[in-house]
């Protein structure tokens, strides 16, 4: 029989091989669609409403098996009001959902969402070795978002099994922006969308850059940083431009007297954008052309949508990933996306009650340990805010949301020890 103690060691490394796989591949989407039939709405099948199981999921798997602990275990069977509340309206949501199996499986992600900030909370050692990947992922992502947009489609090969979609500019939806009269394809990386792209690079650069602001400022430094900026810039996302520019500028403030140097060098770079700018006669009503031209009027259409349905469903939503399922009911002219503000999907999703009773989890586990407000995690809330504002990727997209994850996680890990 193998020892005890050499047992529980060799647990220990998978487990800690399985955390180390799971981080390098959370901004991949590689995965097996297990297309079925209520994978559909209007009749067209839907990427939203298909159970898919990712790369990613196998290495979290081995992560928890192996690193499971029945003491962790016991203290989460501890029913008290709120848990028995939380599980009564989950079962209530798919009871009155139309589409059953999408609610259920919305539910299991949600579940293995925080079985991860839990495991976390109770293991603060593991926020280590996310440190050290957030430079893999923004200098991978970015450079891979370069390569596309210079290749005008995606590059395939090895970043096929990545999870890289196959496009090029002509592909019936691509995301582009105006350019030279033109238009080029925006960087989509591993992502499904280049927005989704960007918001996950700009909170990885706001947290990479806020756990190392304080070291050594070396080529490695600079690298990291002008790669995430380069990223976000390939990415075509207004939103998270106008975000990038404005910590720039907050961080340039803090600078004192190097804050001119700064001044200076993104002077040249105005001024070469100037001249361009006059050679190429560039008309700065592109600036919004080479977009989807009919977005802004879609994204209004479906907050209408948006609440309507929470009119018609206010206390339990018309269940967890039911949005597009119950799209067609009220438009058929909206292209089967979610409504593009995290607020008013979870109000039309979960409906009001489990949006309390969410924020009240939140407000305990988060805000009801914080002493000191100023710290730079704030920005990477900020970020996530504001870009839910006008996007829905933080909710429906893995990547995005394993990030959130994450970021739950350290915020909470960094409150509690920091108030021992």
């Amino acid at each position: 029989m193998v020892p005890l103690g050499r047992m529980n060691r060799w647990k220990a490394r998978i487990s800690n091989f399985g955390w180390w796989c799971f981080l390098l591949f959370i901004p991949t989407q590689l995965g097996r669609h297990f297309w079925t039939d209520w994978s559909y709405a209007g009749g067209i099948r839907s990427d939203y409403l298909v159970p898919i199981v990712y790369f990613s999921d196998i290495w979290w798997l081995i992560w928890v098996v192996t690193g499971w602990k029945g003491k962790r275990f016991k203290s989460w069977l501890k029913f008290d009001l709120y848990k028995i509340l939380g599980i009564g309206l989950v079962g209530l949501n798919i009871l009155i959902a139309k589409n059953k199996g999408v609610a259920i499986y919305e539910w299991w992600r949600w579940g293995q969402w925080l079985i991860t900030v839990l495991i976390l909370i109770d293991t603060p050692k593991l926020m280590i070795k996310i440190n050290k990947v957030l430079p893999i992922w923004i200098l991978a992502e970015s450079w891979l978002a370069l390569a596309q947009m210079v290749n005008q489609g995606s590059l395939q090969g090895f970043f096929y099994w990545l999870g890289e979609r196959r496009l090029t500019l002509s592909t019936i939806g691509v995301a582009q922006m105006g350019w030279d009269n033109g238009e080029i394809l925006r960087g989509y990386g591993t992502f499904s969308h280049p927005n989704s792209l960007a918001g996950f690079l700009m909170v990885s650069w706001v947290w990479w850059w806020g756990e190392n602001r304080n070291k050594n400022r070396d080529w490695k430094y600079w690298l990291v940083v002008w790669g995430g900026i380069m990223g976000v810039a390939i990415s075509g996302s207004r939103t998270v431009w106008v975000l990038m520019a404005g910590l720039i500028g907050w961080w340039m403030v803090g600078q004192g007297k190097q804050w001119r140097r700064w001044i200076i060098m993104l002077g040249m770079v105005g001024v070469a954008l100037l001249v361009w700018v006059i050679n190429t006669d560039y008309q700065f009503s592109r600036f919004a052309g080479g977009w989807d031209k009919q977005g802004i009027e879609k994204r209004w259409k479906l907050i209408l949508v948006a609440k309507k349905m929470i009119e018609d469903n206010p206390l339990l939503g018309v269940g967890a990933g039911n949005f597009v399922v119950r799209l067609p009911e009220y438009s058929n002219k909206l292209g089967g996306q979610p409504v593009h503000n995290l607020v008013l999907l979870m109000l039309t999703e979960i409906g009001w009650l489990m949006v309390a009773l969410v924020g009240l989890g939140l407000s305990k586990l988060v805000f009801g340990r914080q002493k000191k407000w100023r710290e730079w995690w704030w920005g990477a809330w900020l970020v996530v805010i504001i870009t839910g504002m006008v996007d829905h990727y933080w909710l429906t997209l893995p990547q995005n949301r394993w990030l959130l994850a994450l970021l739950v996680g350290m915020v909470v890990t960094r409150v509690k020890l920091r108030n021992v």
